[in-house]
């Protein structure tokens, strides 16, 4: 429908969580940027862009918010490479986050174009999952130009049934 809808409850003890933010409140603008018909990854694209400790949301009940925002140290998300003596490769990527498609091309390089890896394994075990475009950046390595990672279908919501 176009509109910046509030899904599911905030974490506990988050900024909006604490500012009051709930499910079913409608997101008018992000730090000044008019949000209608936009789609959920370009909110996310608008959020991430923003800079500064803060964000402030207008509301479509009208009230302004501003959440405090506190960026954590992005995590090195393969913290295990080796190269066994039979030329195989292994590498654990523990999570998809920003830094992932450049630490993994680094990586994937080295042990392909550097010490001639015949195969790799890629070790997913724990991994949480993580930013959704850094998924599909990192399946990008593996597949030909081109290759559909990810086919997404939006259903219009029936009111009254579950999501």
């Amino acid at each position: 429908d176009g509109i910046c809808r509030i899904t599911s409850p905030p974490l506990p003890g988050s900024s909006a969580a604490k500012a009051g933010l709930s499910v079913d409140d409608t997101i008018i603008s992000i730090d000044g940027v008019d949000v209608k018909g936009l789609s959920s990854f370009d909110y996310l694209d608008i959020v991430s862009k923003v800079g500064g400790n803060s964000i402030n949301l207008k509301l479509g009940s009208g009230r302004e918010l501003t959440l405090a925002r506190k960026l954590d140290a992005v995590a090195d998300p393969v913290p295990t490479v080796k190269i066994s003596q039979d030329g195989t490769g292994y590498l654990r990527l523990t999570e998809f986050n920003t830094r992932t498609d450049r630490r993994l091309g680094t990586i994937l390089s080295d042990l392909i174009d550097d010490k001639k890896a015949k195969a790799i394994v890629i070790d997913l075990r724990g991994n949480g999952g993580g930013a959704f475009q850094s998924a599909i950046d990192a399946a990008s390595y593996f597949l030909p130009t081109g290759t559909p990672v990810v086919d997404i279908v939006e259903q219009e919501k029936d009111p009254g049934s579950p999501l």
